[in-house]
């Protein structure tokens, strides 16, 4: 439809982007209740963005500033209590391949790891 905008629109007959958004923050508020360590979530395109938007304390609609390739390995860490994007759209091989340049296993603590797995429609 002309003019729609699926961040500011949301999906029609769907979720809204303050929808997925809220889905996004049970999600991290029941990770940090059951803190047990380093977590891997696989998830669609625009949920990994909005995730990550909420990971980082940003609005929703923030999501549509990080884009998201298929397949990518992204690490959402939280370091002395401040949440960054570690890495963002790394290939899962460059991340194995640079560990093993290293002879070191590959990080296996981030607070969180998001794998794109496609669009969300």
């Amino acid at each position: 439809a002309p003019g729609w905008d699926i961040w500011r629109d949301g999906c029609p007959d769907g979720d809204s982007t303050a929808d997925v958004g809220r889905r996004a923050d049970e999600f991290l508020h029941a990770r940090h209740r059951n803190d047990q360590g380093p977590v891997v979530v696989i998830t669609h395109g625009h949920f990994s963005r909005i995730l990550v938007a909420r990971a980082l304390g940003l609005a929703p609609e923030y999501g549509r500033l990080f884009v998201v390739a298929t397949a990518a390995v992204s690490l959402i860490e939280d370091p002395a209590g401040d949440p960054c994007a570690r890495r963002w759209n790394a290939a899962a091989a460059l991340l194995a391949d640079t560990a093993a340049a290293r002879n070191q296993p590959a990080r296996s603590s981030p607070d969180l790891m998001v794998a794109a797995a496609g669009p969300w429609r």
